[in-house]
């Protein structure tokens, strides 16, 4: 049986594109405003990927309903109530600026260093709040959290709520968002921040002062980086059949070549729109949930961040990246997942890759993301052999991608399976 809870995004990819243009109105523009308001570097078109014909359009595809209904029990779903009833009740001065969600899993000890550096920034922004999601773990957990709340007097900003079974990263988000949008006192932006950070100094004070200044900006995401300071990929380009394909052959001059479609450009230093940005901190405004809904639930983790940036882009609602806003991302540290750490994949990863390219693009397309995957692979395996090169690549990937692609699994949008409820033969 897989298990799983909040995720790490080790999926490295990265960002370059131009500085914004502002738009210091007080007020929120409308939708037609938004959508032609003048475009970055990268929307005019210096790293457009191509435009696929008519065929590879979504239409093919029975649309899908957007957001699966949480299996919260009514139990739960009255302690979250509670819990953000006193959120509210804290706040009553004014209303609440900035709702912090984090989802704890198997990850204690982390939460509450997290906590511990919230402690520091939370009054940074005056109306700041703090859920804490204990997502399933089965253990002490809650307890643990709970007594650092009381201990450290946290409990003038911060509540914790308990569920179970664990729902992802995705479900246990929707848990405190689900009410907290439904509240007398809505937060006007909620940042979800990975339990495995690190918050330096003015974080949260640098994201809600842009979103503040650009009312146009519906997500922004911050600098993510290693302890030591190393600055971590978390700007990104969504991905096309000719990205899967370079990022699959490995190979220098192909990816020179196919440089525009890389998912994963140079870090920027400075303040740039992006296509899409880690989940691991990233401030949303409250509107955006209005027009899209909430996170998808069918992911349960991994591709819930970029589905999301892909349909509030759609909605008219733009991504950026702040590098002024600085977290420490540990990564990997409930799934295991991590580009530092060869292993084999899980197999909601790729079931939630699956979904987001069908969900979003449609069959063909899909068709032609796996086949760049499974070609790209392919030559690959020819290279290490030919050259006796080491292969360094994840255990089983080109098996796990043919097996997980469309060719083998259907064009029927499925929800990713929650690997805590269904045992899996693999």
């Amino acid at each position: 049986m897989w298990t799983v809870g909040a995720r790490s995004l080790d999926l490295v990819y990265r960002s370059c594109w131009g500085a914004p243009q502002g738009d210091n109105s007080t007020h929120r523009p409308s939708v037609d405003k938004r959508r032609t308001a003048q475009p970055g570097p990268f929307l005019r078109g210096q790293f457009l990927r191509p435009k696929w014909p008519s065929p590879f359009s979504r239409a093919r595809c029975k649309p899908p309903l957007l957001f699966a209904t949480s299996s919260i029990s009514s139990k739960c779903q009255a302690t979250v109530t509670a819990c953000l009833s006193g959120l509210s009740q804290q706040g009553k001065e004014g209303e609440m600026k900035l709702l912090v969600v984090i989802v704890n899993y198997r990850v204690v000890e982390l939460t509450i260093d997290c906590l511990r550096s919230v402690a520091e920034e939370v009054h940074s922004v005056p109306g700041t709040r703090v859920a804490i999601c204990e997502n399933g773990t089965g253990d002490d957990s809650a307890e643990r959290i709970q007594r650092a709340i009381d201990q450290n007097g946290w409990k003038t900003w911060a509540t914790l709520t308990a569920i179970t079974p664990n729902l992802g990263f995705t479900g246990g988000n929707n848990a405190i968002l689900r009410q907290a949008l439904r509240s007398a006192d809505p937060p006007q932006y909620v940042l979800l921040l990975n339990a495995d950070t690190i918050v330096r100094a003015n974080a949260f004070k640098a994201l809600v002062d842009f979103m503040d200044q650009h009312p146009a900006a519906g997500i922004a995401g911050s600098r993510l980086e290693d302890l030591d300071g190393t600055v971590q990929p978390s700007a990104f380009r969504f991905m096309t059949p000719i990205s899967e394909f370079e990022r699959a052959i490995r190979f220098g001059l192909v990816s020179k070549l196919l440089n525009r479609w890389n998912v994963v450009p140079p870090v920027s230093a400075k303040l740039t729109e992006a296509e899409w940005v880690s989940g691991a901190s990233m401030i949303i405004r409250r509107e955006v949930f209005d027009d899209i809904g909430l996170l998808d639930e069918g992911y349960y983790t991994y591709f819930d961040d970029i589905d999301f940036c892909y349909n509030a882009r759609k909605a008219g609602w733009p991504t950026w990246y702040l590098p002024s806003s600085r977290v420490v991302h540990f990564g990997g540290q409930s799934t295991g997942v991590s580009s530092k750490i060869v292993r084999r994949q899980p197999p909601y990863l790729f079931e939630a890759r699956r979904r987001y390219f069908l969900k979003n693009h449609g069959c063909i397309y899909a068709s032609a993301a796996d086949a760049g995957r499974i070609i790209g692979l392919v030559m690959w395996r020819l290279r290490v052999l030919l050259t006796r090169k080491k292969n360094a690549g994840a255990p089983y990937i080109l098996r796990d991608s043919i097996r997980h692609s469309v060719f083998l699994t259907g064009f029927k949008l499925k929800d990713v399976l929650n690997p805590n409820l269904v045992t899996r033969k693999d």
